[in-house]
């Protein structure tokens, strides 16, 4: 018989890994997406897989980061056309290799990443030609919860923090105690419509950068 953490850590653990489309006549997601600051720099993360209606056997990733406060414009990383891995959330492609590890479910994430960003003058540019200084981007993070997981249908997100270090061309900055928000959320139609809202960014405000991503532009404030 099994006792009761037991049966909860087996929940939490199937929460935290890769979720199967449901309706195929649907448009269907799923996001992984972290954000943190110490007021001072800031970090946002997010890796998504896309499947448009009536083609779930066809699935695109979405690889969206922005970093702010290191250099005197955003470090931002936009790729819509990573390959997509078979179960893990590990991406690599030419210029580009990102993984989301989950070393205990609900507690601890790790991100790795060793890539070239686009520092932005214009941040719009991705919106356009996509013009920006080409800079070599790396990190070591981890995501450590502070709070239980705010669950939610087919979603859930959680307080942490993250620390660990960012490596770009002046060097390697140490990052602690950054207070940070993680979100996971998969699914279709009208469920997809409260995660939109939650991240609504204003467009209008001038730091706001904007990304293309398989379903519309995400917008991120550094």
């Amino acid at each position: 018989m099994t006792d009761e953490p037991s049966r909860r850590m087996s929940e939490q653990a199937a929460q935290e890994h890769r979720h199967k489309p449901g309706d195929p006549t649907l448009a269907w997601q799923e996001v992984h997406r972290v954000q943190a600051t110490d007021g001072r720099r800031s970090i946002f993360m997010q890796i998504g897989l896309f499947a448009n209606p009536g083609n779930h056997s066809s699935i695109t990733a979405g690889l969206h980061l922005v970093v702010g406060g290191l250099q005197k414009y955003p470090l931002v990383l936009c790729d819509n056309t990573l390959p997509v891995p078979a179960e893990r959330w590990e991406f690599r492609s030419s210029g580009v290799w990102c993984e989301f590890v989950c070393e205990q479910p609900m507690q601890h994430w790790s991100y790795g990443l060793e890539a070239f960003a686009l520092g932005l003058d214009d941040r719009r540019a991705l919106l356009g030609k996509g013009y920006g200084h080409r800079i070599p981007l790396g990190w070591e993070l981890d995501f450590l919860a502070t709070a239980e997981a705010d669950v939610g249908q087919n979603s859930y997100h959680q307080a942490g923090t993250v620390e660990g270090i960012v490596l770009d061309d002046a060097g390697q900055h140490d990052l602690e105690q950054m207070v940070a928000t993680r979100q996971h959320w998969w699914g279709s139609g009208a469920e997809l419509t409260v995660h939109a809202a939650a991240g609504a960014v204003d467009t209008a405000q001038p730091d706001a950068v904007g990304m293309p991503t398989p379903v519309g532009t995400l917008w991120v404030v550094p």
